[in-house]
């Protein structure tokens, strides 16, 4: 048993909520089955349709996308200075969009530090996306 404590949670538009506060005793109970994990990105920059292989490219449950490296933080921060709405790798969104029908019916888990300096803005921009799933 360990305490999990830290996390942040969202609610954007629409009321959706993004992340949930990790405020609570966790137990680890021993895995059942099998986990299937892919990969999609590497660095802010990578292949932009990595996701969509990956996605429909077969069975997995779990998809990470790594964005973040000092010298992008670096390029991040610039980019919120001059745009409040900015600081975030932007790109994942765009990733994202053709395939999130496919995530949501699949039940397909997104790992990912798209929200680099400017988390709130990334899961702002994440909500209006899934905003129009429900339309």
């Amino acid at each position: 048993m360990h305490r999990c404590t830290g996390a942040r949670s969202f609610v954007v538009d629409g009321g959706v909520r993004l992340a949930i506060p990790c405020d609570r005793t966790v137990v680890s109970a021993p895995m059942r089955g099998t986990v299937r994990i892919a990969n999609a990105s590497a660095y802010w920059g990578d292949d932009p349709e990595a996701l969509a292989r990956q996605v429909r490219g077969g069975a997995v449950d779990y998809v990470t996308l790594d964005f973040l490296a000092e010298i992008t933080m670096v390029i991040l921060e610039r980019q919120r200075e001059r745009n409040a709405e900015l600081g975030y790798a932007y790109d994942f969104v765009r990733m994202l969009e053709p395939v999130l029908g496919d995530v949501v019916a699949r039940g397909i888990r997104i790992v990912a530090n798209a929200g680099g300096v400017n988390v709130p803005a990334c899961a702002a921009r994440l909500g209006r996306l899934i905003g129009t799933l429900h339309r």
